[in-house]
């Protein structure tokens, strides 16, 4: 059993290398104006993937394609992964950025899952908000109550921080580098387990009770978290 593990395990890691070179091929043949195209895809359902061991096998073959005359960047690593990300059932963007070093600017990009707390995440405050709407207009401040709820929460996740943007005018931000965090709790009442979404604490090394609680979090991203944490 153990032999056909490695075997399906070997299988699969030379199928995501292949996968990988293609699409480093498809970013090389016009120096990179093709990305915003090829990152242009839907998030799969079913199976999420092991980020960390889908990075390492991106970065074998993009290694590999660069020998033959790929390009091997930050552009193409990130479009790559993201790409291979979505393919696996992690809704996982491409951030670009720009950093000053004296008189120059250098861009960079990289791979992050950005996002609100989700809907479902207030399913019963909202069902009651839509079925109360006509009474006095209640209904309408339920469901005013949510969006309120949902727009005060924005989280990031990258492969070395979590970042929490909290506030609507006035906005606290809390980043986590994930080699700090301690332990990581996942919460999730029967019916949220239904509607595949999670509550997750996060501890850091630092600080000796919760520093961040996520609410509302995608299942994908849940697993996502906990596999960065484990790496």
């Amino acid at each position: 059993m153990d032999k056909r593990n490695a075997l399906e395990s070997a299988a699969e890691d030379i199928a995501t290398a292949a996968r990988a070179i293609d699409i480093q091929r498809k970013v090389s043949r016009r120096g990179g104006r093709d990305s915003f195209s090829i990152l242009d895809c839907p998030v799969a359902a079913g199976a999420v993937a092991d980020p960390k061991r889908l990075e390492r096998a991106v970065n074998r073959a993009l290694r590999v394609g660069a020998v033959f005359g790929l390009l091997n960047s930050c552009l193409s690593r990130s479009v790559v992964l993201c790409r291979l990300l979505r393919e696996n059932g992690v809704d996982a963007r491409v951030a670009f950025g720009l950093n000053k070093d004296d008189d120059r600017l250098a861009g960079h990009c990289w791979v992050v899952w950005e996002g609100n707390p989700l809907w479902r995440y207030y399913f019963w405050q909202t069902f009651f908000g839509v079925v109360l709407t006509p009474v006095f207009g209640i209904g309408l401040l339920l469901l005013l109550g949510v969006w309120i709820r949902r727009i005060t929460y924005k989280y990031q996740v990258t492969g070395s921080h979590i970042i929490a943007r909290i506030g609507i005018f006035s906005v606290n931000t809390i980043q986590i580098a994930v080699k700090d965090i301690r332990s990581i709790e996942i919460r999730a009442s029967f019916f949220h387990r239904l509607l595949g979404v999670r509550e997750i604490l996060i501890s850091t090394a630092g600080n000796a009770g919760v520093e961040l609680t996520m609410h509302g979090i995608p299942d994908e991203v849940a697993d996502t978290i906990q596999k960065l944490q484990r790496k």
